[in-house]
């Protein structure tokens, strides 16, 4: 994240209460390779928002890392996103940051009526997307410039959900990460989002 997240003290939720509720938060899902993490931090350094990487294998999953495992376990179970979005906001508020985005592991879909209750409670949802030949390709090469070297088998392995984020239902909260002559500028993704934020 470049940046040290800090912790919310029960003071700063008493100062902050008042305005933590109008704080934007998205959470950020796709395939591996589609550039979910780059565009977290794009939009982290171009609206001042937290970015809290989720998917931070193999370190720990980021869900514990920032103390998110109860509300997010209620989120996935019962539908119920208030808890979880006040403790986002919390830490949103406690960094001095404007808004919270979220990027998750690529085996994260979640179904129409899940997203619907994170906007209920304030939370979008955008689904990044390209086709699995240009996210393969991508991977690939992310793999090849880091060191690690995962191949197609383990990008295989992970994106088995591949299909269910293709699928029509997920259509409205899909956003493309390429044009046909290659991949969209940090601008043109972080201003897309950016309008989705204020419709």
């Amino acid at each position: 994240m470049g940046r040290t997240t800090r912790r919310c003290s029960r003071q700063d939720r008493r100062a902050d209460g008042a305005n933590q509720v109008t704080l934007p938060i998205v959470f950020l899902l796709g395939p591996s390779g589609v550039g979910k993490s780059t565009l977290g931090a794009w939009v982290g350094d171009d609206l001042e928002f937290l970015h809290l990487e989720i998917d931070r294998w193999p370190e720990q999953d980021g869900i514990d890392y920032y103390g998110l495992r109860l509300a997010w376990n209620a989120f996935l179970s019962d539908g119920e996103a208030t808890q979880l979005a006040g403790l986002i906001r919390e830490f949103t508020s406690a960094n001095q940051r404007r808004g919270a985005i979220l990027s998750f592991p690529s085996r994260l879909t979640l179904e129409p009526r899940q997203i619907e209750s994170a906007a209920a409670a304030g939370i979008a949802t955008v689904v990044l997307f390209a086709t699995k030949k240009e996210c393969l390709a991508s991977f690939l090469e992310r793999e090849k410039a880091s060191g690690r070297g995962f191949t197609s088998e383990h990008f295989d392995m992970n994106n088995a959900s591949f299909e269910r984020i293709a699928a029509r239902a997920l259509e409205p909260y899909r956003m493309k990460v390429r044009w046909a002559g290659g991949w969209r500028s940090p601008a043109e993704l972080v201003g897309e989002l950016r309008g989705r934020l204020i419709r």
